[in-house]
């Protein structure tokens, strides 16, 4: 039974694709007339996964190395720090594959990027982004590297009664900040590929929870409505307290060019 909050129950088989992310010719295969993806930075693994028969095993008793964006859920957070410094190179290794797989597939536009809360370093994201030419839009939150400083990290949390009429959950108290990186940035005299990295806007609101509902609202509105030939960076920080006490009606939003 799918329940509401289920959010695969709005989509159908024919947007589900099984892929092997050791080969980056079958993922192209996959991405095949797609014209933009979301992808994350860091994901929780689970390795030890027996593959789907029928689909690209070579024995019945092969296995793979599954992975979630943010955490699997039903089952917790079972992420740590160290853990992510120790598999880095995994991370880095899926995210480039993914990438490799837009520009073979020759039919991405655009590419959208969440950070998630254990990144270490947005920077070798962001040099794998501009090597490969892509326009994207970068988004971080101040649970992860390109965050907001001070006080307890807050969390990506995950609204317990969800649909798709409620929209937005922290209304009053999201902010965001952007920046477009202008088109000819990578040729810019001194410009190495992940520069923009280290100058990220800084995030202006507190250190509440964001719930991913909203993340994913970001990430599906700036496809909706942006530029897919620009590629930018945005940041979105929530505070409750900001809410409550300025009484505001809606999000603030400041955007500035490269």
């Amino acid at each position: 039974i799918l329940s509401k909050g289920f959010k695969l129950a709005y989509a159908g088989e024919q947007h589900m694709r099984l892929v092997d992310m050791s080969n980056v010719e079958h993922v192209a295969q996959r991405l095949n007339g797609v014209d933009a993806i979301v992808i994350g930075t860091v994901c929780q693994l689970e390795p030890g996964r027996v593959v789907t028969g029928n689909t690209y095993e070579k024995t019945p008793n092969d296995k793979t190395t599954e992975f979630f964006l943010d955490e699997k859920r039903g089952f917790g957070d079972e992420t740590s720090t160290e853990q992510v410094r120790e598999q880095l190179d995994v991370h880095l290794n899926l995210f480039q594959t993914a990438i490799d797989a837009c520009k073979l597939a020759g039919s991405v536009q655009h590419v959208v990027v969440l950070e998630t809360p254990y990144t270490p370093s947005t920077e070798p994201f962001a040099k794998i982004l501009d090597n490969s030419g892509l326009k994207f839009t970068y988004i971080y939150t101040n649970t992860s590297a390109g965050g907001s400083e001070g006080g307890s990290p807050p969390q990506w949390i995950q609204c317990k009664d969800w649909t798709f009429e409620r929209g937005v959950q922290n209304v009053g108290g999201m902010a965001l900040e952007s920046a477009t990186l202008g088109g000819n940035y990578l040729s810019k005299p001194g410009y190495n590929a992940g520069d923009w990295a280290s100058s990220l806007p800084k995030l202006a609101r507190g250190n509440a929870d964001i719930y991913r509902e909203d993340i994913a609202a970001l990430a599906v509105q700036s496809i909706l409505s942006l530029d897919w030939d620009t590629s930018r960076v945005i940041g979105l920080s929530c505070s409750e307290r900001d809410a409550e006490e300025e009484g505001d009606s809606g999000t603030v939003a400041r955007f500035r060019p490269s």
